[in-house]
């Protein structure tokens, strides 16, 4: 019984709702175990790539899409979500040069004009494309919910912190 009531209160700070295909893994997570009483809440869109796969950074260079999260227009509110993204890696392919990551990366993604004390109920869409010898479309909706409650650091805080650390200042 303990470690299932372990795994439940673990479960908030995660994405209940992950996109998932052969190539690559996306999922939202969460900076924070609960929203307090905070109007503006960090995640995370970490996408996890198998060995080969890419996807691109804001402006991909000489091909590829950027990556791109928006809230899904069906679940309207007054939420605003703004993605940033880390300093990307250099990629060249048959004379093309692109940026962007392999492996993991975490792009830090602001929540604001959240109500205070409320729950966090997020529906957004992801809109990306892979590329390794060939290129697939990513998309597809991704979810996370957090719980009203007092605001304590979730277990990606840190992972989080660090992505954001490394986005290019202006």
């Amino acid at each position: 019984i303990m470690s299932l009531l372990a795994s439940i209160l673990v479960l908030p700070a995660r994405a209940a709702d992950s996109l998932e295909t052969e190539f690559a893994r996306a999922e939202l997570l969460s900076a924070v175990q609960a929203t307090g009483n905070l109007s503006e809440i960090q995640l995370g869109l970490q996408v996890t790539l198998q060995p080969g796969w890419k996807i691109y950074w804001r402006s991909p260079g000489d091909a590829g899409l950027p990556t791109k999260l928006s809230i899904q227009e069906a679940a309207s509110s007054k939420l605003k979500l703004t993605i940033a993204y880390p300093l990307p890696e250099r990629f060249s392919l048959f004379g093309l040069d692109t940026y962007g990551y392999g492996d993991k990366v975490i792009f830090p993604v602001w929540v604001t004009d959240h109500s205070p004390g409320q729950p966090l109920e997020l529906q957004a869409d992801l809109n990306a494309l892979i590329c390794s010898d060939i290129c697939v479309p990513f998309n597809g909706p991704l979810a996370i919910r957090l719980p009203a409650g007092a605001v304590y650091p979730s277990d990606y805080a840190r992972e989080i912190a660090r992505a954001a650390a490394l986005v290019p200042r202006e």
